[in-house]
């Protein structure tokens, strides 16, 4: 018999749950108890994404490709209802931030992804052509100044 180093986590996942194959907490896809990371391997991930953290109530059956998403995006867990979000025509849903408009000083939700990329200044299409208008055609005046 020969002895085999198996990580932490993996094995309190295993304690946890037993043998056999198991479906990906976050897609569903079908994966077994297997060496590496390939498709098909049981990855333990953590829910709270602190890696040390092997509390079997935080270990979770995932796939390599929803773990690998997950960690891109600062283990993120799915939004609920009580979160803020924009609700695409395809019907997925995007997080979302409160915002006031530039234009005409309302409030309203954009995605959160755009706010911080700073690309987020005002609520509608009509404020954004106001706003191009009034900073579109400056001409300098006889005295030097700019008059609109």
């Amino acid at each position: 018999m020969r002895t085999v180093a198996v990580y932490e986590h993996k094995y309190v996942l295993y304690e946890k749950i037993g043998p056999g194959p198991h479906p990906c907490h976050w897609c569903g896809t079908e994966l077994n108890w297997l060496p590496g990371n390939r498709a098909g391997v049981i990855i333990a991930d953590h829910l709270d994404g602190n890696g040390r953290n092997n509390n079997p109530d935080n270990l979770v059956v995932s796939c390599n490709g929803c773990n690998t998403i997950r960690s891109r995006t600062g283990f993120r867990s799915s939004i609920t209802s009580d979160d803020l979000f924009v609700t695409h025509k395809d019907g997925s849903r995007t997080r979302a931030a409160q915002v006031i408009c530039e234009e005409c000083g309302i409030s309203f939700l954009a995605e959160v992804a755009r706010v911080k990329r700073g690309t987020v200044k005002v609520c509608s299409r009509r404020c954004a052509g106001n706003k191009g208008k009034r900073n579109r055609w400056v001409k300098q005046g006889p005295d030097g100044r700019f008059v609109g």
